[in-house]
This record gives structure tokens, C-alpha cells and sequence, in this order.
């Protein structure tokens, strides 16, 4: 039994020196709502518990329904550090945005952000992950009774109008 526990306690640390480490990805607001059309930007911080300074090459964004020119995580790119040192939390900056196409139906999508980085320049190890959320909502339209209420009224004040002008007619003028 120990030395199942000890070959266990070597294949963690390896998993753990492969992956470079840990960094939590720390998002303001884990879902933003938002109508078609709209571009949302989710912000956040990095924090590192993994024991070493890690290398920040890069991020990977999914997000359920959504075609990869509606994600943008050219924001993270610019703005995220370099490296992260052990113990140290990033500030906030922005992450990605989510451009909402128009033709979407409302509900809840489901996304993950990835880093990508490690102990090294050139690494591309997933270092942590965070779940978001894009709320679609429905798109307004107004009721039928609405613009059916809208149109007669328009006639109506239409209709005024004419039969006003027809009461003050000018007499025709004489040669």
C-alpha cells in the first residue's frame, strides 16, 4: 500500500511539472447578458500558485454556439504580463470579447477561457481555465395590438387632416 501511494504521490508531480503549474483565471464577471449585436467584454485577473514563476504564451477561447470570428482574445494578449511570479495576482484587465451575431436565439451559452504558458517562453500548457456565460436575451418586438393601435391612430389624425382642409377651401380667383 505505501508503495502504491508513493508511484501515485510521483505520477502527481510529474502531472503537475508538465503542466508548469497553476494559474487561476479569475474572471470579474463569470456572465455578461447581452442582446445580438452587442460586443461584450469579459476582464479578470491571473493568480499563481504554482510554486514558480510562470511564462503567459497565450489563451484558447470556446464558447457553445458561436463561430470563432464573433471570439476575440486579442485583449488578453495585449495586456496580460509576461510572466507571473509565485504568490503574485495580477490586476484586472480585459480578457476576450464576445461579439453576439445577430440571428442567434436568446438563452444561455456556455464557454471556458484557457492560459496557455509554462515554465519556459515557448510553452503551450493549459495553466487554468474559467467557465463564463453569454446571456443572449430576446430581441424586443412590439405586440401586434401595439402597431395595430399605432396605425389607427396615424388614420386617423390623417383623416382630421383632410377633412379639415376640405372645410377651408379658397374661393377661385376671378380673371
Amino acid at each position: 500500500m505505501p508503495r502504491i501511494l508513493t508511484i501515485l504521490t510521483i505520477a502527481a508531480g510529474l502531472a503537475a511539472s508538465a503542466c508548469g503549474g497553476t494559474i487561476g483565471v479569475n474572471l470579474v464577471s463569470p456572465e455578461l447578458v447581452g442582446m445580438a449585436g452587442d460586443t461584450l467584454t469579459f476582464q479578470g485577473a491571473l493568480s499563481n500558485s504554482s510554486g514558480s514563476t510562470q511564462f503567459i504564451n497565450g489563451a484558447q477561447l470556446l464558447l457553445n454556439g458561436f463561430s470563432s470570428n464573433q471570439l476575440d482574445s486579442t485583449d488578453f494578449l495585449t495586456f496580460a504580463p509576461f510572466t507571473i511570479a509565485d504568490g503574485v495576482t495580477s490586476s484586472q484587465f480585459p480578457f476576450f470579447t464576445v461579439t453576439i451575431p445577430t440571428m442567434l436565439s436568446a438563452g444561455p451559452y456556455e464557454g471556458s477561457f484557457s492560459v496557455l504558458g509554462g515554465s519556459t517562453g515557448a510553452a503551450q500548457n493549459d495553466l487554468g481555465d474559467a467557465p463564463f456565460t453569454v446571456q443572449v436575451g430576446a430581441a424586443s418586438v412590439p405586440e401586434p395590438s401595439s402597431a395595430l393601435l399605432l396605425t389607427f391612430g396615424v388614420g386617423c389624425v390623417i383623416l382630421l387632416r383632410v377633412r379639415a382642409c376640405r372645410r377651408c377651401v379658397l374661393p377661385a380667383a376671378s380673371d
